[in-house]
């Protein structure tokens, strides 16, 4: 199991209803920059905290990794439309004096939350970064997009592919296709210069 040091975090969500979410974080906490990572459906938050870990020790940010509605010590029922406000949920516990500078990484279905987070996020992030991305919510991918995702699983390919198309510039979106049919979590951890990408990401 994981032993490394993040620390348990509970914190309410800033929806109507302040459901109480439960993740972890890791990183120092008055750090001036914010990572919050969005795991697939499917993803428990130990498989994500050695990532979030190495982030944080590459790149001296905090980051928070968090359950979602209905999974693991988070209960309640998944609501996708709540998502944004459990995210800012998040950025709101981490915030101290000062509010940290955000980048948010999500994975398979948390590249959806993601998505559905960018425009709404106070502050907007700085960086956003989506990992095997199963849909293309965003008509317009903001400046310094980060893209990593399987060629070889063809509905994803088609969805990171026309997320690229999207940008408003070329530069605005930095793309890293992957020849593998390995997805979310699973290309994250067997391919290094994945990872490599995601801290990279956060470093912008």
């Amino acid at each position: 199991g994981y032993a490394g040091p993040a620390e348990r975090l509970t914190f309410p969500s800033t929806a109507a209803d302040r459901h109480v979410l439960s993740g972890a974080s890791t990183g120092p906490k008055d750090a001036p920059l914010l990572v919050i990572l969005r795991p697939g459906s499917s993803s428990a938050i130990c498989q994500w905290l050695p990532w979030a870990d190495r982030i944080s020790a590459d790149t001296g940010a905090q980051a928070i990794v968090f359950d979602r509605r209905g999974i693991g010590a988070t209960g309640g029922v998944f609501d996708p439309a709540l998502e944004p406000a459990d995210i800012q949920g998040a950025v709101a516990a981490a915030a101290g004096t000062a509010t940290p500078d955000v980048v948010l990484i999500g994975s398979s279905l948390g590249s959806t939350s993601v998505q559905s987070a960018v425009g709404v996020l106070d502050p907007q992030p700085c960086a956003t970064v989506l990992v095997s991305p199963v849909t293309a919510a965003l008509s317009t991918p903001p400046e310094n997009t980060w893209l990593v995702w399987e060629t070889q699983g063809a509905a994803v390919n088609e969805v990171a592919r026309t997320l690229v198309t999207r940008a408003s510039t070329p530069s605005a979106v930095h793309p890293l296709p992957v020849a593998s049919s390995q997805h979310s979590g699973v290309l994250i951890r067997n391919n290094p210069p994945v990872l490599n990408f995601l801290v990279e990401a956060v470093r912008s």
